[in-house]
């Protein structure tokens, strides 16, 4: 069983995700406007950005770094963490106070024994929430704070069927709202619990690696919508 210690230690071919889409059945609005704010009068359900890396926008963080790859990839973003005990992300660029976000990802190469997901109210490398799943069937809300991660609620990694384990796709959505930080998984809520210290931030992807690196992860279709 995955345990809060394990995450604290910071915790075959290509897929191709095209033709999937997030069903949002919502307007769009104002997309791709660097260090954007949700406008106060943006009503329930409003898209406030959305990316299919189908094109670099020049909002995301991508780049081949120390233990880590990041970069855009047949329509998608896709992160390759090659450093065990290591995670690797890029933010959007933007910055929200209350919002609901969601992506589709899927693994495409490496160990189940990993973590990937969303990023909340990214302040710097050192601060921010997650909201992670794994390939053989965790899930997990949590806060790095000053670079240290604690599992939020449980104290650990929680099972759920709701994840489709393996290279399967997985529809992940994190809300932000208020103190009120909520993980589903393919339109099921795995974890709701409660945190104050973050109010606003960026938001982002990220994946990362336990004992065996190699973790290959492909994301797309990302929305932020007003909750």
């Amino acid at each position: 069983m995955k345990i809060a210690r394990k995450f604290l230690d910071c915790k075959t071919s290509f897929l191709l995700l095209a033709g999937l889409i997030l069903i949002l059945m919502l307007p769009a609005c104002d997309l791709f406007k660097p260090f954007q704010s949700a406008p106060q009068d943006a009503a329930p359900g409003e898209i406030l950005f959305a990316d299919d890396f189908s094109q670099p926008t020049g909002n995301w963080k991508t780049g081949d770094f120390d233990g880590a790859l990041v970069e855009y990839r047949v329509g998608g973003m896709r992160i390759l963490v090659n450093e065990a005990y290591r995670d690797a992300w890029s933010v959007a660029g933007k910055r929200f106070r209350d919002v609901k976000l969601g992506v589709e990802a899927a693994l495409i190469n490496g160990p189940l024994d990993n973590h990937y997901g969303l990023i909340c109210r990214y302040q710097n490398d050192r601060n921010y929430y997650v909201f992670l799943i794994s390939s053989d069937g965790y899930a997990a809300v949590g806060k790095v704070r000053d670079g240290d991660y604690q599992v939020l609620g449980s104290g650990q990694m929680q099972y759920s069927e709701a994840i489709q384990q393996g290279n399967a796709v997985n529809q992940i959505w994190a809300e932000c709202n208020g103190d009120q930080l909520t993980l589903a998984v393919n339109r099921q809520t795995v974890i709701e619990t409660r945190d104050s210290e973050f109010v606003e931030g960026d938001v982002g992807l990220l994946a990362g690696a336990y004992e065996t690196a190699g973790v290959d992860v492909f994301f797309d279709h990302f929305a932020v919508v007003q909750p």
